[in-house]
């Protein structure tokens, strides 16, 4: 979960396939909505959403599609490189994202705080990464959960991520 000062970022990630991820934010009226976005159908399912604590009640609104151009991210080339680690249990990659294979200076570089686990978290982390969300070339082969990571995005702006908290759920979307 991701806090903001007027905001609110969950995100909800199936570890066993990562086609699919829900997150609930706070509108410009600060009203709460969640968009389940599915990349094997290519659609967005929104949602207005109602809490009462750590409960939440999804209620359906529409579906739209999700334009999505898998061509567009054959030209790029993902670097990862792993890095001795100051901190003990923690493992340090660096990904350098590059233009092309030719490419000898990247557009863009992650630094990474992961920590081992049963499942591999990082493609609900690369759901952050815009406009990287879907691309299934970009990961970490080994089983990670990222729990911080600095990134100058591809417009140039900095940001940091740090995990707040990670704990299982289970529920059904009806749409």
């Amino acid at each position: 979960m991701v806090k903001g000062e007027n905001s609110v970022d969950i995100r909800f990630v199936n570890s066993k396939d990562d086609s699919f991820y829900l997150f609930v934010r706070r509108d410009s009226e600060n009203n709460l909505f969640a968009k389940l976005c599915d990349s094997k159908n290519l659609k967005i399912h929104i949602f207005k959403v109602s809490a009462d604590g750590d409960k939440f009640n999804f209620e359906y609104e529409k579906s739209d599609v999700f334009y999505f151009d898998k061509s567009r991210f054959k030209k790029y080339d993902y670097r990862i490189t792993k890095k001795e680690s100051k901190k003990e249990g923690l493992d340090t990659f660096q990904i350098d994202i590059y233009k092309n294979k030719k490419s000898k200076k990247s557009i863009t570089s992650i630094n990474i705080e992961s920590k081992k686990d049963a499942n591999n978290f990082f493609p609900a982390f690369r759901k952050y990464l815009h406009p990287f969300e879907f691309e299934q070339s970009f990961f970490i082969p080994e089983n990670y959960v990222i729990v911080k990571a600095d990134w100058v995005n591809i417009g140039g702006i900095r940001v940091n991520y740090f995990l707040k908290q990670m704990k299982a759920s289970s529920f059904t979307l009806k749409i």
